[in-house]
Order: C-alpha cells, then sequence, then structure tokens
C-alpha cells in the first residue's frame, strides 16, 4: 500500500536549495573597514549569526515516507478514498475539465460500491491520520529541542561562569580565561547548528504534511463541489 500512495501523491520536490542571489554590491568589498581592537569579546547565546533553515530534500523526503506510512498503516478496509485518488490520478493526463475528471472517477468507484459520503468520510479519516501525525511530531520536536539545544544551553552557561570566575584569579590564569573564551563560539555555534538542524526538520516536515494534505483536502472540496448536488 505505502507504494501505491507513493503513486498517488507525487509531488515534485519543492524542497532543492535554490541558489541565493547575491546582493551585496562589488563597491563594499573594495571599501575598507575600519580597524577594531583586537580584543576577545565575551560571547552571548544570541551572538554568532544563525544560518537561515530551509527545507531540505532528503529531509522532506523522508517526512513524507513516514507520513505516507502512517496512512498506509490507516487504510481503511474496501473501496475508499485512496482508491478513488488513484482512478483521479490515472485520469490527470487526460485532456478534461477537472469537474469531468472527478466525475469519471466517480462514475468507477460508484460501481464499487463507493458513495459520496463514504468517498468524503474516508477522505476525513486520512486528514485526521495527518494531524495525528502533526501531534506526535510537535511533541517529538519540543522533546528534542529541549534535549539538544537544553544540554548546549548549559554546556554555554557552565562555560560562561567559568571565564567569570577565571577572571578573578590572578594573571598567570590568563591563558586559561582566553581558551574559555574560544571555547564559547565552539559552543555557541554547536546551538546555532542544532537549532538549524530542528529548524529544517520542522519545515521539511510541515511542507511534506501540506503537500499532501492539502491535495486531500482540495480533493474533498471538489467532490462536494463536483459530486454532491
Amino acid at each position: 500500500m505505502f507504494k501505491n500512495l507513493k503513486s498517488i501523491f507525487i509531488v515534485e520536490d519543492e524542497g532543492k536549495a535554490k541558489p541565493s542571489p547575491k546582493t551585496e554590491k562589488k563597491e563594499n568589498s573594495k571599501s575598507p573597514k575600519k580597524q577594531e581592537a583586537k580584543t576577545t569579546p565575551t560571547v552571548s547565546p544570541s551572538s554568532s549569526p544563525t544560518a537561515d533553515p530551509k527545507v531540505d530534500p532528503k529531509k522532506l523526503s523522508s517526512s513524507r515516507d513516514k507520513i505516507l506510512k502512517a496512512l498506509a498503516a490507516s487504510n481503511l478496509d474496501g473501496y475508499d478514498y485512496f482508491e478513488y485518488k488513484e482512478a483521479l490520478r490515472s485520469l490527470k493526463d487526460e485532456a478534461l475539465p477537472e469537474a469531468k475528471k472527478y466525475e469519471l472517477a466517480y462514475t468507477m468507484a460508484k460501481s464499487m460500491g463507493l458513495t459520496t459520503d463514504k468517498l468524503v468520510d474516508t477522505a476525513s479519516h486520512y486528514v485526521n491520520v495527518l494531524k495525528k501525525q502533526e501531534a506526535d511530531f510537535q511533541k517529538a520536536l519540543a522533546a528534542g529541542y529541549t534535549r539538544k539545544i537544553g544540554e548546549r544551553e548549559n554546556q554555554l552557561k557552565h562555560a560562561q561562569e567559568q571565564i567569570k570566575h577565571k577572571k578573578a584569579q590572578i594573571e598567570q590564569l590568563t591563558k586559561e580565561i582566553a581558551a574559555h573564551e574560544k571555547n564559547l563560539g565552539s559552543l555557541n555555534n554547536a546551538i546555532n547548528k542544532e537549532k538549524v538542524s530542528i529548524q529544517t526538520t520542522k519545515l521539511s516536515f510541515e511542507a511534506a504534511l501540506h503537500q499532501i494534505m492539502d491535495q486531500i483536502v482540495l480533493d474533498i472540496q471538489n467532490i462536494k463541489k463536483y459530486l454532491i448536488k
């Protein structure tokens, strides 16, 4: 059933990375920058730039597979929305109005005992399955954020406390203080990378979810529009 669903809900990958336009003016690179004092600043949790998260093609594909497997596991017995959707998709290349495609697909489905009420009910059932998947994902995402980011933030806080303590000691500890300050940047970068990774996973999942859910919701609307008089 999983392979059938993949063929039914084929969505072109929209998560492929697009090259960002270069907006910086060349003149800016030529103009000399003011020299700043070479001191090691104390790094705050928000001082390092965070990469802009975006949909990751691999995570999008993985999320879509997980969602489709959940739908396959919740597949209802008999001829229902999925079989109707498959029949509808078989008409995608036909030069017919959209309404006619829905009607033809329903004519095939009706011969299998499917009614418009059952069609809408079963489609709604799968929407509810997707909503349950979304709720479970949000719960797991929150737990992952607490586990990964919280640990890094605790490490960062601990490192900052060490710096404050070391600065109160005699001059011989200066090198040790500088080493801890350098480590702050690494810790902060690690935090930002984890944030981007989690946000990328979130965006990829939501994109995959809505790519599929939007199709089902649109089908429900069109079924009601074209088939339920």
